[in-house]
């Protein structure tokens, strides 16, 4: 990992951080994805958009091997409504006219992935942010306009197939019984959840330890976006989550993507991307994206909100 107080150019965060893990070599990807390869071969041209690394992951496996701007449909292998984001968000910045370079700095948590979009490591997020969050660093963070409305973010109460008293729940009073894993850095999800009055509520630093912690019994339950495929099932390296029938959960709040007031491309690449979102959102694209996706889902419209 990078040391943040190093004053180093973007293109060389880059080139050192292919040094120090090989397995990052894959930078130019989201490069190619925005701008022809010229354009992204010169440091003063490049910015570096803050990922989180399982979102990076199955980006390309979404993509595979094709440019983001080419997409129509937002179904499909890898797609969730984090990696649609990062889909969305290069064919907005490319709607606005932003030709340059985009090379993704990958990140475990999102408590070091805001840290370095709010020192200007990075540009921008890949994928979208609570407002909330965001303002925790109103000086240094400045949000995009909503891609999330309130009371559009519902999700469902994802559990092993095999738990059985979990998928006999109908209601919020019989969930109290239950416990629950997420992370405390998540205020609306932490916030959400410890309002429920649950049997339990354990922490997890990063998303990729949770549905393990689920399948392993250690929980009984996590939040998880409606997925496209057709049983809603979730999908996590090797472990296989399904959703509570008949339950969602809805989180309050405004999604933004956050943007550095530090980046010297700021200006530029928040007027490439506010321009080009308005574009999307005037034909629909959004909305399609999500719904394609799964996470608007008018599967669970006339499910239960507990």
């Amino acid at each position: 990992m990078l040391a943040l107080a190093e004053p180093v150019g973007a293109l060389a965060r880059v080139i050192r951080c292919i040094a120090m893990d090989p397995s990052r070599r894959h930078v130019c990807v989201l490069a190619a994805a925005c701008v022809a390869p010229a354009a992204w071969a010169a440091p003063a041209t490049t910015s570096m958009v803050a990922v989180p690394q399982d979102v990076w992951e199955d980006h390309r496996r979404f993509l595979n091997g094709r440019y983001a701007h080419e997409d129509t449909f937002y179904g499909g292998p890898g797609a969730r409504r984090d990696v649609i984001e990062l889909v969305l968000l290069q064919q907005a910045l490319r709607l606005g006219g932003w030709r340059e370079g985009l090379f993704p700095l990958t990140l475990p948590t999102d408590v070091r992935l805001l840290h370095e979009v709010a020192i200007g490591h990075a540009v921008l997020a890949g994928t979208t942010y609570w407002l909330e969050d965001i303002r925790q660093e109103a000086s240094d963070l400045v949000p995009s306009s909503a891609w999330v409305a309130p009371g559009e973010f519902e999700v469902g109460v994802y559990v092993r197939p095999g738990n059985r008293r979990a998928l006999a729940v109908r209601s919020a009073q019989a969930l109290r019984g239950l416990s629950a894993v997420s992370c405390r850095d998540w205020r609306v999800d932490w916030r959400t959840l410890s309002a429920m009055g649950l049997k339990a509520l354990l922490h997890a630093p990063s998303w990729d330890s949770m549905p393990a912690m689920v399948a392993a019994g250690r929980a009984d339950f996590l939040l998880a976006p409606f997925q496209p495929n057709a049983d809603m099932s979730l999908t996590v390296g090797s472990v296989r989550l399904v959703p509570v029938p008949g339950l969602k959960v809805r989180l309050a709040g405004t999604r933004h993507v956050p943007l550095s007031r530090h980046a010297p491309q700021f200006e530029r690449v928040h007027a490439s991307l506010e321009l080009g979102l308005r574009q999307m959102r005037a034909r629909g694209v959004i909305r399609r994206a999500y719904t394609e996706s799964g996470f608007f889902n008018a599967r669970v419209s006339g499910w239960t909100v507990v």
